[in-house]
């Protein structure tokens, strides 16, 4: 129904996610999401999709963990958020959860990566304001994001984490 702008496969290969504008009504963006059958066969879950929170829904992270995933999205020119979701699998039938928090980015974010102990999202936005955030989990709130650095110097679209 939408833009697709962005894609990114759960850690497992068990679903295929799709950022999508205009994907829930006219000027919101969505997050698509899908099941991988063993012969690649594609099927929508249920609910799917679901307000991203935002008008582009630039990047998508799923945890390494599988059972979270973390949507980057635009609002215009301005500060940008991260919406996530909860996933849960009940006998191979899936469905995801919006968290009640999201937070917030620089301007019109580009890249979500995850570190390889699973302790911390970065989020580098194009125009800054500010260009890099760093979030961990929460420790009394399973999948919520707290805030913890930033920087306005560093300048980059795009982020990549060795695991």
């Amino acid at each position: 129904a939408g833009s697709a702008l962005s894609v990114a496969v759960d850690p497992s290969t068990r679903l295929l996610y799709i950022g999508e504008a205009d994907a829930v009504s006219s000027s919101g963006g969505g997050l698509r999401a899908f099941t991988i059958g063993t012969t690649g066969t594609l099927t929508e879950i249920s609910g799917s999709p679901m307000s991203s929170g935002g008008t582009g829904p630039r990047a998508i992270l799923p945890k390494a963990t599988g059972d979270y995933v973390y949507v980057a999205n635009w609002n215009g020119a301005s500060a940008g958020n991260i919406t996530g979701f909860s996933l849960t699998d009940t006998n191979s039938v899936f469905s995801l959860t919006a968290l009640s928090n999201a937070v917030a980015t620089g301007d019109e974010p580009m890249g979500l990566v995850e570190d390889s102990d699973s302790n911390f999202v970065i989020a580098v936005s194009a125009l800054g304001n500010p260009y890099l955030n760093a979030y961990y989990f929460d420790t009394t709130t399973a999948g919520q994001l707290d805030a913890t650095i930033t920087s306005s110097t560093f300048e980059g679209t795009a982020i990549a984490a060795e695991h």
